[in-house]
């Protein structure tokens, strides 16, 4: 019986895989060679690991000849296990296993060489952990991976690239997960590993513009990710954990905060259930504690969000202890400094408003009582009040309807009658320019949810905020006077919408005159020559900034899906200006027995991510149904 054939017979039997059990270092000694390729390559190294020292040589040398030529991946990660666990055999051979894992890792030429060079490097990523030898050959390594990489290996890798980078934060790595977001196998999890690296570069960020452009980037990352994959609920809870802290710093309310913190609830148990079901190795333990930390701070915004917005607290002390913890998020989550920009502008704001709270914080601060960590943050926060109240403007004050909602407050201080008030009120949301009056309720849904979506972008705020704003409402109506109107309404400008044959520079031509006789503030231009080396279809111009229009003709119904084959060429007119803009699609369908889609379905919000890049491209894409039939040759 060979060696291998009593190692397969003990352990079917349940019995100890000694060395003594198969016959002795001798009968080991005379099928080397098949051990070493064996799927046992675990069993070897319990035999180095207590090999007894004139006997250790030969083990090692074993060991080391299976790392070298085993293709079973539960040996090498049974092995890597014992020789984490044995610090003296893992002194003893990890000078010669450095490059034999490097060598493996690089053989990945089928599925199997593609597996067992996955868990080379996950061995080499878990040695590089526990500092049994530097990381640079493992660097080398994921540096080199291309974009026709081995699909297994290249979704193990994009797992091990994600851990390395938050260990040793080096750049390169950024690019390599890039990099692998092109091989279909590894899209979904290198999707989510680069949104997590961008998250977490943007968490340790100081300035605020680079804060919110990287967790924009992670945030459209994360959202793809999940949209490739429903199951992933790890980056859902990501993405909602965005989304919670975008919400608070804009001022929302609490029914907003509620629904978003739901989310990142409901993704939190579905991946601690998903994460329960097996064994999680350690290297990954530490990911999995974020996301609970995650979501015991964040479960706290909405029920602050409305503490906020008293005059006074009833049980302060338990409302101070709460919003101090929020307040002081690095001190709770790892990397939480970035995020305390989201969180504390409207905290700090709102004591500035109201007096009375101001004077709950006093009251905690003279209590002798008071000690540990939560003082010094509660010092913290009264500190940055004092230097706050001299500014014109404080800080924190988010959100369309501030001024509103303070002039509220006032009139309910005098007790005002409440028409009056409400009459007030309008009268001052008009004057600002924040009410649009939508008569029709699917424009007035659309232009809301649009809205909604662009507060995504750190360019959609102030004067830029307010004329894509007006581009957005024109081109819903233009989407929707377009379905409506009939040929004899239209006359020749429409005529490109019941003409099968016909091309996307009806649609230009019709969208420009548009445009042109209802957004008298901007600039509007065809053809324009010299952007982004090549020529705009529609530009709308604001002196400093613009937005383009691109426009297509696609002879098949247009979905979001295979729209996305567009929205490349669109995203590229917003490299040197706002990114915001357009792409338009002129949809002839050449047999249709249908009617056209709805509105609803004709509008929508997408963002590109380019390659090598981390700046979010946002788009407003629209579709116009074209060769249209009367509704009267719909009847049967």
């Amino acid at each position: 019986m060979s060696t291998v054939q009593a190692i397969t017979r003990l352990l079917g039997e349940g019995l100890p895989v000694t060395l003594e059990a198969v016959g002795g270092l001798d009968a080991v000694r005379r099928d080397a060679e098949d051990l070493a390729r064996s799927p046992y390559l675990d069993v070897l190294a319990e035999w180095a690991a207590v090999a007894a020292r004139d006997d250790q040589p030969f083990t090692d040398e074993l060991l080391l000849s299976g790392f070298a030529n085993t293709i079973h991946p539960l040996g090498f990660r049974g092995a890597s296990d014992t020789l984490l666990s044995t610090p003296t055999l893992c002194s003893r051979i990890a000078t010669k296993l450095d490059g034999i894992l490097e060598t493996r890792a690089a053989e990945r030429d089928n599925d199997r060489e593609g597996f067992a060079a996955a868990r080379a490097l996950e061995v080499a990523l878990r040695l590089s952990l526990a500092n049994a030898f530097p990381p640079y050959r493992l660097f080398t390594t994921l540096c080199e991976i291309t974009p026709n990489e081995n699909g297994l290996f290249a979704e193990h890798a994009a797992k091990i690239a994600g851990v390395a980078f938050h260990t040793w934060r080096d750049d390169r790595l950024l690019r390599v997960l890039d990099t692998l977001r092109m091989i279909a196998e590894a899209r979904v999890e290198a999707t989510f590993e680069y949104g997590n690296a961008l998250m977490s570069v943007a968490l340790d960020g100081t300035d605020r513009a680079e804060v919110i452009g990287g967790l924009e980037a992670a945030r459209v990352l994360f959202g793809e990710a999940h949209e490739l994959d429903a199951d992933r609920s790890d980056a859902l809870l990501y993405a909602s954990v965005i989304d919670v802290a975008r919400a608070f710093d804009g001022g929302d309310g609490v029914e907003p905060l509620e629904r978003a913190v739901g989310v990142l609830s409901e993704a939190a148990a579905d991946r601690a259930f998903l994460l329960s079901a097996g064994r999680l190795p350690d290297w990954l333990v530490a990911r999995r504690d974020r996301d609970v930390q995650w979501h015991e701070l964040l479960e706290a915004v909405p029920r602050l969000a409305s503490d906020l917005e008293r005059k006074s607290w009833y049980k302060a002390s338990e409302v101070l202890g709460r919003l101090l913890r929020v307040y002081d998020a690095e001190r709770t989550v790892p990397g939480g400094e970035g995020l305390s920009m989201f969180l504390r502008p409207r905290i700090e704001a709102a004591f500035v408003r109201r007096e009375a709270l101001l004077a709950h914080l006093d009251d905690l601060l003279d209590d002798a009582e008071f000690v540990g960590d939560n003082r010094g943050v509660a010092a913290k926060l009264r500190g940055r009040i004092e230097a706050m109240a001299g500014e014109p403007q404080p800080p924190g004050k988010s959100g369309e309807d501030v001024l509103t909602g303070e002039l509220r407050d006032v009139l309910g201080d005098i007790e005002a009658p409440p028409r009056f008030t409400e009459e007030l009120l309008a009268i001052v949301r008009a004057w600002v320019g924040w009410d649009v009056v939508i008569a029709n309720p699917v424009v007035q849904r659309l232009y809301s949810s649009l809205r909604g979506s662009l507060a995504a972008s750190v360019d959609y705020v102030g004067t830029v905020r307010t004329t894509f704003d007006a581009l957005v409402l024109q081109v819903i109506c233009f989407c929707a006077a377009r379905q409506d109107a009939a040929s004899s309404e239209l006359g020749q400008r429409g005529a490109y919408l019941f003409d099968p044959s016909a091309h996307e520079s009806g649609l230009q031509q019709d969208l420009h005159d548009f445009l042109a006789g209802n957004l008298h503030g901007a600039g509007i231009q065809t053809e324009v020559e010299g952007i982004a080396k090549g020529r705009a279809d529609i530009y709308v111009g604001h002196g400093g900034w613009r937005f383009l229009i691109e426009l297509k003709r696609h002879k098949a119904r247009v979905t979001r899906k295979n729209a996305t084959k567009y929205v490349g060429q669109a995203a590229s007119y917003q490299n040197t200006n706002v990114k915001l803009g357009m792409l338009g699609v002129l949809e002839l369908v050449q047999k249709r027995t249908g009617l056209p889609s709805a509105l609803e379905e004709c509008i929508w919000y997408d963002t590109v991510l380019p390659k090598g890049d981390t700046s979010v491209r946002h788009l407003v894409v629209f579709k116009v149904p074209g060769n249209m039939m009367r509704p009267n040759r719909l009847s049967k």
